[in-house]
């Protein structure tokens, strides 16, 4: 698809000519491309100016390749989804399938059934509409979780419909004869219960949430052109000349290339922030689900307890029996008068008979009847003859006693009178033989009133007292009080009945199951804080903590910002690797994880990792000190530059590409990768040995320091060891290179230098130096500023002078260990431009040409390049060099190339020319003259009688026999003993 430019103008006609449906209102008409870029577009893709069939054949086939039904079906469903006209249709159905139910049972009758109905099926439809159309047009929504909410809240409509409504909540009532139900059949009867149903319907409201998230997008972009409005491809026809769009498949809008991202108000939604609303508001959700359904088990109805109301119906049928053996509608009853004659009336026995009878079975069917309450206590009571002494006290308490012959004539045998009680009568037990005792003897007890007696079996704790028991054994919340309704205030005054129930069965129950909701509700609580506060750490806390972490390395020490890639990419490899070994099952996760790496937590602490890096890799060392000022002032965010610099002691190395303004004409572009790939071994061995690469200097001059200051004497000698073994290392390195010696084989550097070869010159230097900031506060470059630096400098420069590979000061050499000096080699005795003081100049003999080039092996395939991977081992190898088992020089004499290089040089070359340099020195210049002709580098060559006009081929040689010619080998008057060199001069 990028290999076309014209692939948005081939969209364009191709769409043009397809059916827009429902859409064909919304298209603009203004589609068609003009004619002058109909033929542009010909001409581009053939070649030439062809007819229209042939365009029509290619852009076709173009067509196919970009889009395809399924890409319009997709963007047809998304188009849907986001149009305004539907999103209203969509709110005004959701609110009705909140209260639509709910306003047909309160304003209409049952007329308006189908007419809801209709209007049911018609919601229902619209949202399974947007359901499928969602699923194909919003990327990431289906099988996501609100993909499952929709679908469970769209599901639940069809239980508003009358004709399932009626099945499930509407009773049989064709037999009305009492059936009974298990504890199990009770509580699935309940779950299907309106009020679950009812409940099921808040799940609808999570819909509106969706529509308020679409709302407030079209709000932020109501300036923005929609997507449907500009077809794909380039809107000649709708934009000025000279006006272009961005065109994003991901967007929903066009934006034009002039509006501001950063309006106030109009910036688009994080996707950390999106992911945490949307865990934020699944976690709300699934916690109000969760305590909403859950709510319903904490109910004693839930768990089948049956609440039968013969505790309200059983005192009025009773209170009747007693009404129709002493009338208690009369103003003065003949059963509150002592000894009245109407008690033996016909028919009082049989009356009174019945009474008891009755309040016999009811006491029996509610002490253990299958009731939620028990009968605890009965009395009888009479305000008319109100019990305010002890006489009329005892006078109610025969009145309400049991098997009295005043009453019923005779007074029954015990077989007899509980002859019923004894068989089975439902499924209560027989009354306790204690209960009935009291029953039959005087009432007693005095509560609220009345005069009764207690009904439980614990005969222990019941006195012949007239305390009330029902207050002393009985809390305020465990009573339930019943008393006849069916009766007259007069009847009410006269006498009356008072039925004491215990509560305590379901107080008990009630009080379990409360506290069971309250361990539920503080469970939810904190599994719900948990998770948020879970994704709020894993999304922002937990990244912003690490950042914190990191940011704090990177001030306390700049340039440990270049490890922190390292241990990153480290984590990255222990997660893949734990990945690997969980690939079958654990594919969900993984997917998770890398969504995650596209969160900007991640790419703002990978970014500050990165700018950390370039900070370091910008800087240095040298600038470590400028970005430690500037990130440990908090408070403000002025750049401050201009920070003062500190006085550092260090070696100074400074390294030069040989015949670099040739190679640059020569190569041209080139010259860059060239210089690259340089600096690449110059910078990595110098890393590697502790150095630190500071700036490079027109290309082909590095800058290497190794600071000493705090070091002791034995770790000052090792770092200086290791200066001069990382340069040794560089030439090897280079001559060895497969990468630079293509260079050789170059026509060009051919051309100017036969026989060419990357060679490069070092000088070494050490001594006291200023690190800071060099600039102003437009640019700034963090070096060193000393004379010392100068002096490195130029003993670089001289070495390509004298011909040499590299040159060392005194001072170095004596900071050098003692088993390095051997190798040295004493040259000259200078005094360097702008110096005060002399330097005698030292090298280390090394012949580049014995070293080869490192052979390819051929069939083996390219090794991948991995810089974490070999920063990683260079960290191991220069924690190792710190070590006091690491001997320098013990590497450095068994290294193999650099015995090779070394061989060239005899002995007898090394003491010839000690000696004339002494001869020099002191002014014997003749003598000095007879010594350096024969200084060859082979012994052979040093004992044999060399030609008088035939100089050897050492470049100090040459350059002291040049010096000493100039005044014809005899030594000034005024001979200091050393000489002025100026670097570059002839």
């Amino acid at each position: 698809r990028e290999s076309s430019p014209l692939i948005g103008q081939q969209v364009q006609v191709a769409l043009e000519e397809r059916s827009w449906n429902v859409w064909e209102n919304s298209r603009p008409s203004e589609l068609k491309v003009p004619e002058k870029d109909h033929e542009r577009i010909s001409s581009k893709i053939s070649g030439r100016t062809s007819d229209s069939n042939d365009l029509d054949n290619v852009l076709k086939a173009e067509v196919a390749m970009v889009t395809s039904w399924q890409d319009d079906v997709r963007m047809y469903c998304r188009l849907l989804c986001q149009d305004w006209r539907f999103l209203v249709c969509t709110t005004i159905l959701t609110v009705f399938a909140l209260i639509g139910d709910d306003a047909r049972l309160l304003l209409t009758s049952r007329e308006a059934d189908n007419f809801f109905n209709i209007l049911i099926v018609l919601a229902f439809m619209i949202f399974s509409t947007e359901i499928v159309a969602a699923s194909l047009g919003v990327r990431g929504y289906f099988n996501s979780f609100f993909f499952y909410l929709d679908l469970i809240a769209t599901s639940t409509m069809l239980l508003d419909l009358t004709w399932f409504g009626n099945v499930l909540y509407c009773k049989d009532h064709s037999d009305l004869r009492p059936t009974s139900q298990n504890s199990f059949e009770t509580f699935l009867s309940n779950l299907t219960d309106t009020r679950a149903s009812r409940a099921v319907r808040i799940l609808r409201l999570v819909r509106l949430g969706k529509l308020y998230k679409f709302y407030v997008r079209s709000a932020d972009h109501s300036r923005a052109e929609p997507l449907h409005s500009v077809p794909p491809g380039n809107p000649l026809e709708s934009q000025p000349s000279g006006h272009s769009q961005e065109w994003d498949l991901n967007s929903d809008v066009v934006k034009p290339d002039d509006q501001e991202e950063d309006k106030e108000g109009a910036q688009e939604e994080t996707r950390v922030g999106k992911k945490l609303s949307d865990m934020t508001s699944r976690r709300v959700i699934i916690l109000i689900l969760v305590m909403l359904f859950c709510s319903f088990f904490f109910t004693v109805e839930s768990w089948g307890k049956e609440f039968a109301h013969s505790g309200s119906l059983g005192p009025n049928l009773i209170y009747e029996r007693f009404r129709s053996w002493c009338p208690t509608s009369a103003v003065n009853p003949w059963c509150l008068r002592p000894a009245a004659p109407e008690q033996n009336q016909p028919g009082r026995q049989e009356q009174r008979a019945w009474y008891e009878q009755y309040l016999q079975g009811f006491i029996r069917s509610h002490l253990s009847g299958p009731f939620a309450w028990r009968l605890y206590w009965v009395g009888l009571g009479s305000t008319t003859f109100s019990p305010n002494n002890e006489s009329s006290a005892e006078f109610l308490g025969t009145l309400a006693q049991l098997n009295q012959q005043q009453w019923l004539g005779v007074s029954l045998p015990k077989e007899e009178l509980w002859r019923w009680d004894s068989q089975g009568f439902g499924n209560s037990n027989p009354i306790p033989q204690e209960v009935k005792e009291r029953l039959v003897s005087p009432w007693r007890e005095q509560c609220l009133g009345f005069v009764g007696v207690p009904l439980y079996s614990d005969s222990a704790a019941y006195s012949m007292s007239t305390a009330c028991s029902v207050s002393d054994q009985l809390r305020c919340n465990e009573v339930h009080y019943e008393m006849p309704m069916l009766q007259t205030r007069l009847e009410a005054d006269n006498v009356n009945l008072l039925f004491v129930f215990d509560t305590r069965p379901i107080t008990r129950s009630e009080a379990g199951l409360s506290m069971l909701q309250t361990f539920f509700i503080c469970v939810a609580l904190a599994v719900g804080a948990i998770s948020f506060s879970k994704d709020a750490d894993h999304l922002l806390l937990a990244p912003l903590e690490r950042i914190l972490v990191k940011l704090e390395a990177i001030r306390k020490n700049p340039l440990h910002a270049m490890k922190l890639g390292d241990i990153e990419y480290r984590e990255q490899e222990l997660e893949e690797e734990g990945n690997g070994e969980k690939r079958f099952c654990c594919n969900k996760r993984r997917d998770k994880s890398s969504e995650l790496e596209t969160l900007e937590t991640a790419i703002l602490e990978r970014t500050l990792i990165k700018l950390g890096g370039l900070l370091a890799l910008g800087f240095g060392e040298a600038g470590a000190e400028i970005i430690v000022h500037n990130m440990q002032g908090g408070t403000s965010a002025e750049l401050n530059a201009m920070v003062p610099g500190q006085e550092v002691e260090a070696v100074f190395g400074f390294c030069s590409i040989r015949n670099f303004g040739d190679a640059t004409d020569v190569l041209k572009e080139k010259v860059m990768v060239f210089v690259n790939q340089v600096s690449e071994i110059v910078h990595g061995i110098c890393d590697t040995y502790h150095g630190s690469p500071n700036k490079i200097i027109g290309g082909n001059s590095f800058l290497v320091v190794w600071r000493m200051r705090g070091r002791d004497p034995e770790l000052r000698a090792k770092i200086a060891d290791m200066a001069v073994m990382s340069f040794v290392c560089i030439t090897i390195e280079v001559q060895k290179s497969n990468t630079l010696a293509t260079y050789r084989s170059h026509p060009g550097l051919q051309q100017r230098f036969p026989n060419f070869r990357v060679t490069l010159g070092f000088g070494l230097h050490c001594g006291w130096a200023i690190e800071g900031a060099i600039g102003s506060e437009y640019k700034i470059d963090a070096s060193y500023l000393s004379p010392n630096v100068n002096v490195a400098s130029q003993l670089e420069a001289a070495s390509g002078q004298l011909g040499l590979w590299v040159l060392l000061s005194n001072y170095m050499v004596k900071l050098c260990s003692p088993d390095l000096l051997p190798y040295f080699r004493m040259i000259d005795d200078v005094m360097l431009e702008g110096s005060k003081k002399t330097l005698r100049l030292y090298t280390l003999d090394l012949d580049h040409s014995r070293v080869n080039v490192k052979p390819k092996l051929r069939g083996t395939k390219k090794k991948v390049y991995n810089r974490y991977k070999v920063r990683q081992m260079r960290e191991a190898v220069k924690n190792e060099l710190w070590t006091s088992d690491f001997d320098i020089m013990e590497v450095l004499s068994g290294h193999s190339d650099f015995i090779e290089m070394r061989e060239p040089y005899s002995k007898e070359f090394f003491e010839r020319f000690a000696v004339g340099v002494r001869n020099y020195e002191a002014g014997e210049w003749l003598v000095a003259r007879d010594l350096f002709i024969t200084c060859h580098y082979s012994e052979e060559l040093c004992k044999s009688n060399s030609q008088p006009g035939v100089w050897p081929t050492d470049g100090p040689v040459k350059s002291l026999l040049e010096f000493m010619e100039k005044y014809h080998f005899e030594a000034p008057s005024d001979w200091p003993g050393y000489r002025h060199l100026i670097p570059g001069s002839a």
